[in-house]
């Protein structure tokens, strides 16, 4: 048996699987057998599961959102050429981050998906995870490790998400500044959003409106209202991309 801890961020990294875990004097290890997760009754954990396994890459991939905070069992078999069967358990713990109950604000993000980039995601869980990439680049990220995902759903489909950067657990004050630099990013008035966040969401999916929402000790900020896409600016001045280029230098989002 073997642990991961995992933290309810939204996050999308996964733990490594040791290659040691199986042994086979034929094939070798792990990485050279067959290989299926499965829950701990022995069945698959279906397509919509938060949590998958890429039988190919030999890894696991999750999106633990809060109401997966918890505990879990699943079971790793392993089968060799000649179809012998070994198995191991595997222990996920999800774990409420520390910034969780310092949140300052949130943005929601309402999109269409493309059909004809369905072919792409297996699963449920494929295409939340892009969805989730496609906001951690929006903000010149590398991986996902910012980006805490509050919701993600369909019928409408929309990703509710933090950025933690923002979040100080130890400070009562509120990083107006940063957090309005950030908003720009997304939002462009009280009207429209930037072409930035449309064109990040493309072309898997085609963005409908984003909304900014403050609370706690930024509940004062002045909230933006859902906002539509506009029209490409035309007119070089009015262009936003030398400001948000700047934010994302700026504070490393």
């Amino acid at each position: 048996m073997y642990a991961f801890p995992w933290t309810d961020r939204g996050a999308c990294v996964p733990p490594a699987h040791p290659s040691d875990t199986f042994e086979d004097l034929e094939d070798g290890d792990t990485r050279h057998l067959a290989l299926a997760f499965k829950s701990i009754q022995g069945m698959d954990v279906g397509i919509n599961s938060w949590i998958q396994f890429n039988a190919d890459a030999k890894e696991l991939y999750a999106l633990p959102l809060e109401k997966h905070v918890g505990r879990y069992g699943f079971i790793l078999e392993a089968t060799d050429s000649e179809g012998k069967m070994g198995m191991d358990t595997v222990k996920i713990h999800v774990q409420q981050p520390r910034e969780g109950r310092n949140y300052n604000h949130r943005f929601t993000a309402v999109f269409m998906p493309e059909k004809k980039y369905d072919f792409e995601f297996t699963h449920a869980l494929d295409w939340q995870i892009k969805v989730v990439e496609k906001v951690a680049r929006l903000y010149g990220d590398r991986d996902t490790e910012n980006i805490n995902v509050r919701s993600i759903s369909t019928n409408p489909h929309k990703v509710t998400w933090t950025n933690t950067t923002l979040t100080n657990p130890r400070s009562t004050l509120c990083p107006t500044d940063e957090l309005e630099a950030v908003a720009e990013v997304v939002v462009s008035g009280d009207h429209g959003m930037t072409r930035e966040i449309q064109e990040a969401f493309e072309p898997e999916f085609l963005l409908k409106r984003v909304h900014v929402h403050y609370m706690g000790h930024c509940e004062v900020l002045r909230p933006s209202k859902p906002a539509a896409p506009r029209p490409p600016v035309s007119s070089p001045g009015k262009s936003c991309t030398p400001k948000c280029s700047w934010v994302m230098r700026c504070w490393g989002l």
